[in-house]
């Protein structure tokens, strides 16, 4: 999960600092298209390991915020894609799309420290 979020991390710094390279989209779309499927990977080995052990789910801030982070991680780049394909609407999907992947960095942030405290 923290390879997801260093490539996250690499996506957003691609959009902010290189905007003006022809580069940039693509390496943007590839580093959070990668860094989504390992986030979601984790999800899903964390899943697999607490139905094996009998564990409770969901018992923890840090699990709360990583469940929301899990769905943060399926509908940003949907959102994303749904800007470049040119969907128009009422609603600004720029906007959108730029909130929430700046929310998920930040969340994905704090719950590492969060979870480096419980371990």
């Amino acid at each position: 999960m923290f390879s997801g979020f260093v490539l996250l991390c690499s996506g957003f710094i691609a959009v902010k600092f290189f905007r003006r390279k022809r580069w940039w989209l693509k390496f943007h779309k590839i580093t959070n298209v990668v860094g989504s499927f390992l986030i979601l990977t984790g999800v899903f080995a964390i899943l697999i390991y607490k139905f094996t052990i009998g564990g409770q789910h969901l018992k923890s801030p840090h699990s709360y915020i990583g469940f929301f982070i899990a769905i943060l991680t399926i509908i940003n780049p949907f959102i994303g894609f749904l800007q470049i394909k040119g969907f128009h609407s009422s609603i600004n999907i720029k906007k959108i799309h730029r909130i929430s992947g700046r929310l998920l960095i930040g969340l994905m942030a704090f719950n590492i420290i969060l979870g480096l405290f419980i371990v």
